[in-house]
């Protein structure tokens, strides 16, 4: 894996001229965008009764008035046939066909829930599977962000040392270069001398 930045690791925002930077950019946007205290004033006033429904309004009522809620009625938890002396009665055939409608879909509503609770499991799951990676990969990128900084202090150090070995040998040739001149001065002014003599 090659990734040109470690953001578990790297600490650049601590920089306080990042800091101020940043802090230099927050303040030119917050000067272009002033919200006042009523910024909500040019709006209507919310409707809160758009959202109840007649059978909610109901309920209010019922509450309201310290009323008992009705019994819950396991009728269309059923599916009798209609009443031997209503057989012929298409209306109360209409109302079994409606009751067992209703039954079918209480059914596919149930089986749609089991499916969307093992879906949630496995949401669940993955989501715990993204956190592990996540934690591995700060991890990661921690040992290889300490990893890193070693070699760079070495990487550093080795680049001083080879300064310091170049300027040594600098001053050396330097000097030999000054015996060089001087031991052939003193040749040459020991040949004068000589052929002086002669």
């Amino acid at each position: 894996m090659a990734s040109d930045a470690l953001p578990y690791f790297d600490r650049e925002y601590e920089d306080p001229y990042i800091k101020e930077m940043v802090h230099h950019l927050l303040e030119e946007e917050t000067k272009r965008f002033r919200p006042s205290k009523k910024y909500l004033e040019n709006l209507p006033p919310p409707n809160d009764n758009a959202f109840i429904t007649p059978i909610m309004k109901n309920e209010f009522e019922r509450i309201a008035a310290n009323q008992p809620m009705d019994l819950l009625s396991m009728k269309r938890y059923e599916l009798p046939p209609p009443p031997v002396t209503q057989r012929n009665d298409p209306h109360a055939w209409k109302e079994c066909v409606d009751n067992s409608s209703a039954q079918l879909e209480h059914q596919a509503v149930r089986l749609l829930n089991e499916l969307l609770t093992t879906q949630r499991k496995q949401v669940q799951a993955l989501t715990r599977k993204i956190q592990e990676t996540n934690w591995q990969r700060k991890n990661e990128q921690t040992n290889c962000g300490s990893e890193l900084s070693n070699l760079e202090a070495s990487w550093f150090a080795m680049v001083r040392k080879n300064y310091d070995i170049e300027q040594a040998c600098l001053e050396l040739e330097a000097q030999i270069a000054v015996s060089n001149k001087e031991s052939s001065t003193s040749v040459q002014n020991g040949n004068n001398e000589d052929q002086q003599e002669n």
